[in-house]
C-alpha cells in the first residue's frame, strides 16, 4: 500500500491546521500563525486572493511529489472549508503536456494519484478532463468527489465568451433545471452577441439575459477547490479576476519557486528529500573540454559502470542516459550524435531513443520496463516540461553554457530516485553530470542559482547538491581552487602554511575592486576572482573562496560584501552569505563529527506477561478499558426542535419541483427511516453503535455505553424524545465519539500516572535505545548566523533547526537562543543537537497526551547524555509543564546517574541560563 513521506504527511498536517485557524479566526490569524512557527516573522501579510476563500501554497522543490500532496489534500480541503463529503476540485496545470499526464495519473487505478483519491474517497471518484465533464450527469455531484483537469489557458482570458469552458452548452443544460433565484443571480447570462454567434439557431432571441450553460457556471453552482500545479505562472490581475468568477471554496498551489502572492505555509528543503530517499544526492559535476565527442564518450563509461552496478541491486534498475543535443545550427545535433553512437561506438540503433518537439521515440512509462531496451535519449530540451523517469542517471550536456536555463532543467530529470529507495551500491544514490564547458566553475555556480532561482532549492540545498569532481581550468579562473577538490595534498611550502579552502560564493556588487577591499581589511587566506573581468562596468561578480574563518574574519567579510552590494541585490547577497556560513560549518562540523552520537536509553516497563517494553501510551493501553468508568453524560448536545422534509409538487410546465415542509417534533411525532419504516430505540443504539466504533472496545462494550447513555441520560434524565434523538443522529454520533474520545484520555492518563514511577532503562540493549540517524536530520526554519551575530561551535549538523535569534515581534532576544547559547559555551560540553519536533526521526518522551520533545540534546565530554528543555516564565507551571518535567526527572533517575534531565528558564532561583545548565552538570541542586 503506497504510503505518504513524511514531509509529505506534515505539508498536509499544516494545511489543515491552516484551515482550522481559518475557520474560528480568519485567513490573515491562521496566516500569521504558522509564520510565526516558521520562523518568517509576525508582519507576513496574507493575499486574499478570492473573496474570502482560503488559498495557500506549499513550496516543493523539483523532485518532492507535488502531485501526490496534492492529491491526498483533497478531502483535508473540503473538511476544512464546506465539508461536502464529495467535493468538486479544478485542476489546473500549466501545459498540455502535463494536463495529459496527470489527468492519465489519476484516471489508473494502479497509479498512487488515483490510490490516494480511492483512499479518501473508496468508490466515489470520477476524474474527466474539459470535453469529457458534459458526460457526467446531474446526480454525480455531492454523490462523487469529481476532479477536472485542465490547462490554465482554458479558464485565464479577459473575455469570457472567447473560451469554450464559459461559451454556452446545450449538453449542460440538466444541470441547471429549477435553480432558485438566489442561485441563478450570480451566474454568467447569455447575451446577445453569443446568441448571434451560436451555430445552428439553437439560441433565440428569448435566451437573452437567461443563465448560461456553460462550464464556468456549473463549477460556480458548487464552489469547487482549485488545484493550481507551478503556481509560480500567472500571478496576473486577469488571472485571479477570472478564477473568482467559479467563486472557489479554496485554493492550493504548488510549486517549487513561489512569489510574493503564494501565501506559502510550508517549504520542503533537499534534507527532507534526502532523507526520504526521493533524489540522488548529490551530482557529480565534470567539465569537459576536449570536444563534444570526449564528453559524450566519458559519459558512456559512466553509464556502463553504474549498469554493472545495477544488475547485484535488490529492484530491477536501467541506468539511463540523457544526452542534451545542440538545435540544428550547431556541431553536435540529434543527428550527428545518433550517427556517431551508431557508426564509431557500436552502440545498438534499438537501445537509443530521440525525444524532441518533432520527434518522439516513446510516449509513457515504457522505460521502466525490463523488456525495454532504450538506455541513451537524446534530446534538446523537450525533456525539461512534464517528464520523469528516475531510471535517468546521468546527463551528457552537449550545449552551449549559454543555455544553462536548459540544461538545469534536465538536471532535474535524473534528481529523482527509483522506487524512492535508498540504493544498495552508493554509487547508485549519486547523479552524474558530464558537461562540455572550458569553464566549469562558472558552469557549476550558474547551474547552483538556477537550482536555487527555477527549482526551489535554497542555496546551502544547492550547494549540497551540486559537486564538482574536477579542478576547474587555471587559466578561466587563475589561483582559484575547487572547493570540492580541497584537501591536504598541497604541492608547496608556501601553501601548506595557508588554512584549507572549503567555501565558495559568487557575489555580484558594485565597481569597487574586491581583492583590494580584504587587502585593507587584512582577512587571511580569502582568495578572490572576477567572473568576466571588466573595470568599466557598474557591477562586477566576484568568486570569493574561503578556509573556516573566525567570528570577526567572517564579520569584516561580511561586512565589505554588505557595504558594497546594490540595494536591488541586498536580499541576494544575504542568501549567499548564509551559504557562506553553511558551506564553512560544514567544514567545521567534520570535525565533532568523528565523535557518533552514543545511543539514548529510553524508559521500559514490563508488559503482563513479564517481557520488557518501550515505555509507551500504546503498550499501556493494549488492554481493552471501560468507558462507562468515566461518565456517560453528554454535555452541550441538544437534538433539533424541527422536523425538515420536502414535498413534490408539479408545476404548470409539467416539471417537478421539491418544497421544503417543516413541523415541530413532540413525543408523538412517528419517525421514519428512508424506507418508511417505524424507528425503534434498539435501531437508534444499532445505528449509533456502528458510527462510533473503536478499535480499543469490543462492539459488546461500545453497544453497552451508548445504551447507557440513550436510555439513561438523554431519554430519561433528559426527556427528549426518540424522535428528536432519531432527526439528530448525525451529530449525536458526533458527540459520543467526542465523550469515548475524552473518557480514553482519562484512562489512558490514569494507567500512565500509575506505571510511571514502574519504569526503568537497559542503557547497554541497543534495542532499547533511541539512535540518532545523521541522514535524517531534517532541520526546517534554520538559524541565520548573520542575524543572530553567532557562529555556534559544538552544534553536530551544520544547520541548527528551528533557532531564532529575536522572538517573534522582533523586539527582543529570543531566550531559546540564549538557552543555546550557553549550551555551547559550556566546556563540559561535547557537542550538542537542537531536537526536531513531531518527527520520528528524533528522540522524544511519551506523555499521556502526545510526544514530548526536548529542546536540546546534549552529549557532555565525560560520556553522559543530558536533555535539556527551555521554558518561558509563562509556560513554566502549566499542566503539559509539568508532565514534560515529570517524565524527564524519572528518565534521568532511571538512568543510574549516566543520563541527566533539566527543565530551565530564564532565572531560577536567581541562577541565569548558564549556572542552572553548569550546576545540573556538576550535580548541584
Amino acid at each position: 500500500m503506497f504510503e505518504l513521506k513524511k514531509y509529505q504527511q506534515t505539508a498536509i498536517d499544516t494545511l489543515a491546521e491552516f484551515l482550522s485557524v481559518h475557520q474560528q479566526k480568519g485567513a490573515q490569524e491562521a496566516y500569521r500563525k504558522l509564520c510565526v512557527l516558521n520562523g518568517w516573522g509576525q508582519q507576513s501579510e496574507y493575499c486574499d486572493l478570492f473573496n474570502g476563500a482560503p488559498a495557500v501554497c506549499l513550496r516543493v522543490p523539483t523532485g518532492g511529489g507535488k502531485t501526490i500532496i496534492a492529491a491526498s489534500s483533497i478531502k483535508t480541503i473540503d473538511q476544512g472549508t464546506l465539508d461536502t463529503g464529495a467535493p468538486v476540485v479544478l485542476w489546473l496545470t500549466p501545459s498540455d503536456a502535463i494536463t495529459t499526464q496527470t489527468f492519465s495519473a489519476l484516471n489508473s487505478p494502479s497509479h498512487p494519484y488515483r490510490k490516494s483519491l480511492e483512499k479518501q474517497y473508496p468508490g466515489k471518484v470520477k476524474v474527466c478532463d474539459i470535453d469529457s465533464v458534459q458526460s457526467l450527469a446531474p446526480s454525480d455531484f455531492r454523490q462523487y468527489c469529481i476532479v477536472i483537469v485542465s490547462t490554465n489557458q482554458t479558464f485565464n482570458i479577459r473575455d469570457t465568451g472567447k473560451r469554450n469552458a464559459y461559451s454556452f452548452n446545450e449538453n449542460l443544460e440538466s444541470f441547471f433545471l429549477d435553480l432558485s433565484a438566489e442561485q441563478t443571480e450570480s451566474l454568467e447570462k447569455v447575451t446577445k452577441q453569443e446568441i448571434e454567434e451560436y451555430p445552428n439557431g439553437v439560441l433565440t432571441r428569448q435566451d437573452e439575459g437567461r443563465v448560461k450553460y456553460s462550464l464556468a457556471n456549473l463549477l460556480k453552482l458548487y464552489r469547487p477547490i482549485l488545484i493550481v500545479d507551478e503556481a509560480h505562472n500567472n500571478r496576473t490581475e486577469t488571472y485571479f479576476n477570472t478564477l473568482n468568477r467559479l467563486n472557489p471554496s479554496a485554493s492550493l498551489e504548488l510549486t517549487a519557486t513561489p512569489q510574493k502572492m503564494n501565501n506559502t505555509i510550508f517549504t520542503v528543503s533537499a534534507w527532507d528529500l534526502k532523507a526520504e530517499n526521493m533524489i540522488k544526492l548529490p551530482i557529480l559535476l565534470t567539465g569537459e573540454e576536449l570536444g563534444w565527442e570526449h564528453c559524450l564518450i566519458q559519459s558512456i563509461e559512466k553509464l556502463k559502470e553504474l549498469d554493472k552496478l545495477s544488475i547485484t541491486e535488490n529492484k530491477y534498475i536501467r541506468p539511463i542516459l540523457l544526452i542534451q543535443a545542440e538545435k540544428k545550427e550547431g556541431t553536435a545535433t540529434v543527428d550527428m550524435i545518433k550517427k556517431y553512437m551508431t557508426a564509431n561506438l557500436n552502440i545498438l540503433e534499438k537501445e537509443i531513443a530521440v525525444y524532441t518537439g518533432e520527434t518522439k521515440d516513446f510516449s509513457g512509462n515504457e522505460l521502466f520496463s525490463p523488456n525495454c531496451p532504450i538506455r541513451y535519449v537524446i534530446t534538446i530540451k523537450a525533456l525539461a516540461e512534464g517528464w520523469d523517469c528516475s531510471f535517468a542517471y546521468v546527463l551528457c550536456g552537449l550545449q552551449n553554457i549559454k543555455n544553462a536555463k536548459d540544461t538545469e532543467q534536465l538536471l532535474g530529470r535524473i534528481l529523482r530516485m527509483p522506487y524512492a529507495e535508498k540504493r544498495v551500491h552508493p554509487e547508485l544514490n549519486k547523479a552524474y553530470a558530464n558537461i562540455q564547458s572550458s569553464a566549469t566553475m562558472k558552469l557549476a555556480l550558474t547551474l547552483k542559482e538556477g537550482f536555487v532561482r527555477n527549482m526551489g532549492f535554497d542555496r546551502q540545498d544547492a550547494s549540497d547538491l551540486i559537486q564538482l569532481s574536477v579542478k576547474p581550468d587555471i587559466e578561466t579562473c587563475p589561483d582559484q581552487p575547487s572547493l570540492f577538490e580541497l584537501g591536504d595534498d598541497r604541492k608547496d611550502s608556501d601553501n601548506a602554511k595557508k588554512r584549507t579552502p572549503v567555501a565558495q560564493i559568487a557575489v555580484t556588487l558594485g565597481n569597487k575592486d574586491l581583492t583590494s577591499l580584504i587587502e585593507e581589511k587584512e582577512i587571511k587566506d580569502i582568495q578572490v576572482s572576477e567572473l568576466n573581468p571588466d573595470e568599466s562596468k557598474k557591477e562586477r561578480t566576484w568568486i570569493i573562496t574561503t578556509p573556516t574563518l573566525n567570528e570577526e574574519e567572517n564579520r569584516k567579510l561580511i561586512d565589505i560584501i554588505l557595504s558594497n552590494t546594490p540595494k536591488k541585490l541586498l536580499d541576494t547577497n544575504k542568501e549567499k552569505i548564509d551559504d557562506l556560513y553553511y558551506q564553512q560549518n560544514k567544514e567545521r562540523c567534520k570535525s565533532i563529527q568523528k565523535e557518533p552520537i552514543k545511543p539514548i536509553p529510553l524508559l521500559l516497563l514490563k508488559d503482563p506477561e513479564g517481557e520488557d517494553r518501550i515505555f509507551s501510551c500504546e503498550v499501556l493501553n493494549s488492554q481493552e478499558w471501560e468507558p462507562s468508568k468515566y461518565g456517560y453524560e453528554l454535555k452541550g448536545f441538544t437534538p433539533v426542535k424541527e422536523l425538515k422534509g420536502y414535498l413534490f409538487d408539479s408545476k404548470e410546465n409539467g416539471k417537478f419541483q421539491l418544497n421544503e415542509i417543516r413541523s415541530s417534533i413532540s413525543q408523538k411525532t412517528p419517525v421514519f427511516n428512508s424506507e418508511f419504516e417505524l424507528i425503534t430505540k434498539e435501531q437508534l443504539i444499532y445505528w449509533l453503535s456502528r458510527e462510533v466504533k473503536r478499535n480499543d472496545l469490543t462492539p459488546q462494550t461500545v453497544r453497552k455505553f451508548v445504551e447507557a447513555i440513550v436510555t439513561r441520560d438523554l431519554l430519561t434524565s433528559k426527556g427528549y424524545s426518540l424522535e428528536s434523538l432519531y432527526q439528530s443522529r448525525v451529530p449525536l454520533a458526533k458527540a459520543i465519539k467526542n465523550l469515548l474520545e475524552s473518557n480514553f484520555k482519562l484512562s489512558k492518563s490514569a494507567n500512565y500516572q500509575w506505571a510511571l514511577p514502574l519504569t526503568f532503562m537497559e542503557p547497554a540493549k541497543e534495542e532499547f535505545c533511541f539512535k540518532f540517524d545523521p541522514q535524517k536530520y531534517t532541520p526546517r526554519n534554520c538559524y541565520v548566523v548573520e542575524q543572530g551575530s553567532r557562529q555556534f561551535e559544538k552544534h553536530y549538523f551544520p544547520k541548527i533547526h528551528d533557532l531564532h535569534y529575536k522572538t517573534p515581534s522582533g523586539n527582543a532576544v529570543s531566550e531559546e537562543y540564549l538557552c543555546a547559547v550557553a549550551i555551547d559555551m559550556n566546556p563540559k560540553v561535547e557537542f550538542w543537537i537542537r531536537i526536531i519536533e513531531k518527527s520520528d526521526d528524533s528522540f522524544r518522551l511519551e506523555t499521556p497526551f502526545g510526544f514530548f520533545y526536548p529542546d536540546f540534546y546534549v552529549q557532555l565530554e565525560d560520556g553522559r547524555r543530558f536533555i535539556v528543555e527551555y521554558k518561558g516564565e509563562q509556560l513554566w507551571s502549566n499542566t503539559d509543564s509539568q508532565l514534560k518535567r515529570d517524565i524527564g526527572k524519572q528518565w534521568e533517575k532511571a538512568s543510574n546517574g549516566e543520563c541527566l534531565f533539566l527543565m530551565c528558564r530564564y532565572e531560577d532561583k536567581g541562577l541565569d541560563i548558564s549556572e542552572q545548565i553548569n550546576n545540573k552538570i556538576d550535580g548541584i541542586r
